[in-house]
């Protein structure tokens, strides 16, 4: 059984990989994220998921 991700991590390791900096998340380049949650589809477990993780982002 896969462990599910934990946000923090997710968004540490995204910080650290530079797939995103602290001054994006800030700004509206995670806007991406957002639109993709907004454009829904998604099981409300992942829209939670992306939630936290932009909420840590903006840390």
């Amino acid at each position: 059984m896969k462990k599910s991700p934990n946000p923090k991590e997710v968004a540490k390791t995204m910080i650290e990989e530079r797939v995103v900096t602290r001054e994006m998340a800030k700004e509206s380049s995670i806007k991406w994220i957002e639109s993709g949650i907004k454009k829904g589809g998604y099981p409300s477990e992942v829209v939670s998921f992306w939630r936290e993780v932009v909420i840590e982002l903006k840390h």
